[in-house]
């Protein structure tokens, strides 16, 4: 992401989500907008090409005029195609594979839908890991939303379809305890932490197999 010019660009964004769960504890209104693919990703949910849609509408296009190629055009290899890409960050080049061997895999018309999601994959997912919510995994993440709103995954609508709005709240618990949750209300309660490590290590905790093993998501 562009956001690499600054060297300490990881620490402004950690800063940024610690500011807006801030805001979410106290019910403070900011003006924040989170793109639909981002809560996609946080969900653990994958990102299809329509979802892309309105967050670059230049890729969008590209794409899908890939995938209406004419397949004799694409199967003489007349375009060279592999699954291989070249970025730029910074002014630097870097060439990119999209999986083992990619420079010498041939894109053809039966792989061609493979093709433009491996690139959705590494333009949404791959290239911005490090600046997404890197300290949960994809499973955390489900079981995160279940303890918090028994809910095992997302209406298609995403979290807009939820019922009611997810809010986070303050405890007067011990800060040896774990998070505790409202389901019915969509409330997750934190305990005050001495740290944010502290809370990210008992937040992890609940998806220990025998932690969710107690709130059924086993």
């Amino acid at each position: 992401m562009t956001s690499e010019v600054n060297l300490l660009h990881l620490e402004d964004i950690r800063f940024s989500y610690r500011m807006t769960t801030l805001a979410l504890s106290y019910d403070v209104q900011i003006g924040v907008g989170f793109d639909h693919v981002f809560f996609l990703q946080l969900a653990g949910n994958g990102v299809l090409l329509e979802d892309i849609r309105d967050a670059d509408p230049f890729l969008y296009h590209g794409y899908k005029e890939i995938l209406n190629i004419d397949v004799d055009t694409v199967d003489q290899d007349m375009l060279g195609l592999t699954f291989f890409c070249e970025v730029e960050s910074l002014g630097l080049r870097r060439e990119i594979e999209l999986c083992p061997n990619g420079k010498d895999s041939v894109v053809g018309s039966r792989n061609m839908e493979i093709y433009v999601n491996l690139l959705i994959q590494y333009h949404y997912v791959t290239s911005i890991a490090d600046q997404i919510v890197e300290s949960m995994s994809v499973e955390q993440r489900k079981v995160l939303l279940f303890f918090w709103t028994s809910i095992k995954s997302l209406p298609l609508e995403g979290f807009v379809g939820l019922d009611s709005r997810l809010s986070i709240h303050k405890t007067s618990e011990f800060d040896h305890h774990l998070p505790s949750s409202h389901s019915c209300f969509y409330q997750l309660c934190f305990p005050v932490y001495q740290s944010m490590t502290d809370m990210e290590d008992q937040l992890k905790m609940i998806s220990e197999e025998h932690i969710r093993s107690s709130f059924g998501t086993v």
